[in-house]
Parts: C-alpha cells; sequence; structure tokens
C-alpha cells in the first residue's frame, strides 16, 4: 500500500493483519488497531515495524486527549524500542524526530531526523512524518516537498494530502491549499482539527474554505 524498498518487512503469514492494523489507524479505531497489532506480536515477538506502529498508536489515541502526558511518555518508550530492534526502520526515527520536535527537544530531533533522511527509504509514511518534523520547525517549503513525495507514492494517504493543504496555506497558496484539503478530510479527527489548526488561520473565512469544511463534515456524520 504505497510503500517502496521497505525494511523490516512483515513475514506472510502476518502481512495482512499488519495491512489491517494499519487501516484501522488511519481510521481513527486505535483500540482495535492496538489489539490486531498486540495479536501479531504474539506470532512474530518484537518485529521493530509492529512495535513502531504501535507507537504511533500510543500518540494519536492518548497523546492528543486529557492524558496527553502520558501518552506522549509511552509513544517515546514504544518508537525506541522500534529503533532499538530495527536501527534501519527509517519510519520510527521520523515519526520520532517530530514527536521530539513537538516537545522542543530539539537535539534529539535533530539527530533522528538526519537519520531518516539518511537511510532515504521512500515510503509514503516516512516522507509525511519528515514532512510534518519541517513543519514544526516552520522550513514549510521543505516540509511541502516531502508531504507531495508522500502523496505521490501513495495517492490513498490522504494524511499526506492534509498535510500538504497546511503548507500551501502556510506558504500563501490558497488554490492549492483548497486542493489538497478536499482529498484530506477524509476522518472526523482531521476534519474537526481543522476547524482550529493554525495552518489555515489565513483562509478559514473565505467562502470556498467554508464549502470545503461542510461538505466533509456531511459526509462524515459531524454535526
Amino acid at each position: 500500500m504505497g510503500e517502496v524498498d521497505e525494511k523490516y518487512p512483515m513475514p506472510e503469514g502476518v502481512a495482512g493483519d499488519y495491512e489491517r492494523a494499519r487501516e484501522l489507524i488511519e481510521a481513527e479505531e486505535f483500540e482495535e488497531a492496538e489489539a490486531v497489532l498486540n495479536g501479531i506480536l504474539e506470532v512474530v515477538p518484537d518485529h521493530p515495524r509492529v512495535i513502531y506502529a504501535l507507537g504511533t498508536v500510543f500518540y494519536h489515541a492518548r497523546a492528543r486527549g486529557a492524558d496527553e502526558n502520558e501518552g506522549v511518555r509511552k509513544a517515546e518508550e514504544t518508537l525506541l524500542r522500534a529503533i532499538e530492534l530495527g536501527p534501519d526502520l527509517a519510519e520510527a526515527h521520523s515519526f520520532l524526530s517530530y514527536l521530539y520536535a513537538k516537545m522542543n527537544r530539539r537535539e534529539e530531533a535533530s539527530k533522528h531526523i538526519e537519520t531518516a533522511i539518511r537511510l532515504a527509504v521512500k515510503s509514503a509514511r516516512n516522507w509525511n512524518s519528515i514532512g510534518l518534523y519541517f513543519g514544526v520547525e516552520s522550513e514549510y517549503e521543505r516540509a511541502l516537498d516531502y508531504f507531495l513525495a508522500a502523496y505521490s507514492i501513495d495517492s490513498g494517504y490522504f494524511v499526506a494530502a492534509y498535510n500538504a493543504a497546511c503548507a500551501y496555506a502556510r506558504l500563501g497558496d490558497t488554490e492549492s491549499a483548497f486542493k489538497y484539503l478536499k482529498a484530506g478530510l477524509k476522518s472526523k479527527r482531521l476534519t474537526k482539527g481543522a476547524e482550529t489548526d493554525r495552518d489555515f488561520d489565513k483562509i478559514r473565512d473565505l467562502p470556498e474554505f467554508k464549502k470545503i469544511m461542510s461538505a466533509a463534515q456531511k459526509r462524515l456524520g459531524i454535526s
């Protein structure tokens, strides 16, 4: 599903379950995704890619709610374990660099982003996470390059489209921002988040933005 030059591939017997877990993560069914990933680990213990996926689950499911500190701590701990088991797992390095950048732990973030870029693993999730890192650093043109690369690898990876919309909005390209926003609003979390996302502050009051948001809310059943 949009992955190229993947390291630490999944064994054939659990590859389908792993893809199902990834789909659940993108659908924001985090509890079910965690259960599927833990089930895989019972078959292939200590698989770095599965543990990396669990780290992203802990971040998305818990680091944005009331138990944010615990979610961040658990995500960091899990991602570090994935890297310990798979030192060349670029996706774990890039996601951890984003996490550290959000925490303003710049030295650690820089170390992991350099590793992720050096490994040059062409996967949509890796490129997207590298873009997120540069977005946190306000390097929006560089971030955009990675978001577009991620989306070109996997046109179904709507998260990258949403992030490209954010970067375009920051750079003042309103037409492109709207184009990618339409493609990116495929989940309730992103659609709700767009209502207050600072990246869209300059375009939020425009009629086209409101039209796109209204259509997404209606499609996803958001009141």
